[in-house]
């Protein structure tokens, strides 16, 4: 993982993509990339999912193969506590095969952390949410 959160993002967000682009053939390189521990709420279903494992069978065996994606993100960054907390947030349109036509407008906040700032941005929270109606 990148140690600038830019590039964090960008890892993530194309790992993430690349299942939906024929480059991936499933999710584990995006959630490798993830905190074993990351809690990632999902964005048209009010539970969370807790921890990596969780994650990766949730998105096997319930996302893949519904053409699952985002366009026209728009997102901010910013950085505390001195360089170990970072966050990516933002708003976009997401895809999938229920909603192909008319996407889902989306507001999300992707949390990183590290140790120091010499090491990798990891990600550990993810929360989406849908912006206007349920």
């Amino acid at each position: 993982m990148a140690k600038d959160l830019k590039g964090a993002y960008a890892e993530i967000y194309g790992k993430f993509q690349a299942v939906h682009n024929g480059k991936a053939a499933n999710y584990k390189d995006l959630v490798d990339a993830m905190d074993p521990n990351v809690i990632v709420k999902r964005v048209r279903v009010a539970d969370v999912l807790f921890g990596a494992a969780a994650v990766e069978k949730y998105l096997d065996r319930s996302m893949y193969g519904r053409h699952c994606h985002f366009e026209n993100v728009k997102k901010t960054y910013w950085t505390k506590n001195n360089g170990l907390y970072g966050i990516v947030t933002g708003q976009g349109d997401y895809y999938d095969d229920d909603n192909e036509v008319n996407p889902t407008p989306v507001t999300f906040t992707w949390c990183f952390s590290r140790p120091t700032t010499k090491d990798d941005w990891v990600l550990v929270n993810v929360f989406g949410a849908p912006i206007g109606s349920p």
